[in-house]
């Protein structure tokens, strides 16, 4: 991170998402914080998601983006996964979503075989994001290092529809390009209300 980034820490689990931080450029609380915190209680991935808009700070200027670290088991959420896309689509920010793959079996859903990277990858492709799976801690440093990366390098590119969305209306886009640029986008933008 940069010294003029600011960074917050917020943790979900049992149907709660709360703060654990708030946004801060000190490095050192934020690391003393982030060392001693446990994964506990029962998984509200999709509940996260969807508090997702309510977390950035629309009037503050510059890059903006959602890392969302997760075993990517939703097994307590109140919200159904598609209810929590329509809602993390109304910002403009990408969320980033790290899947640990290294999940013991007794955390799992009744029923689930595996992280739903599925999930994970449907969340990062509705707002611009990006997924990694991650395996052990070299893999986390290398999936951070690319968001870092991305981030510092980023393009805004405006448009004028034939017609105005109505409020509330979900329009899809598709960029395309060269086949030697990765270009990744948000999926499409809501109607202002």
């Amino acid at each position: 991170l940069e010294p003029q980034d600011q960074f917050a820490l917020i943790g979900f689990a049992d149907r709660q998402v709360s703060w654990i931080t708030e946004f801060t450029q000190d490095r050192q609380r934020f690391l003393a914080r982030l060392s001693v915190q446990e994964g506990y209680g029962q998984t509200a991935l999709h509940d996260a998601v969807a508090a997702a808009p309510g977390l950035v700070d629309e009037r503050i200027e510059g890059r903006k983006a959602i890392v969302l670290i997760t075993d990517g088991v939703d097994n307590h959420s109140g919200l159904a996964q598609q209810t929590a896309l329509q809602l993390a689509r109304e910002v403009n920010v990408p969320i980033y979503t790290i899947g640990f793959l290294s999940v013991n079996p007794k955390h799992r859903p009744k029923g689930a075989v595996e992280t739903d990277l599925l999930a994970l990858q449907s969340i990062s492709d509705e707002t611009g994001g990006r997924i990694f799976a991650v395996h052990d801690p070299d893999d986390l440093k290398e999936a951070v290092n690319l968001i870092d990366d991305e981030l510092r390098f980023q393009y805004m590119i405006g448009y004028y529809p034939d017609s105005i969305a109505q409020p509330g209306e979900f329009r899809r886009l598709q960029l395309e390009g060269p086949q030697r640029l990765a270009i990744r986008t948000r999926s499409g933008y809501l109607g202002r209300r």
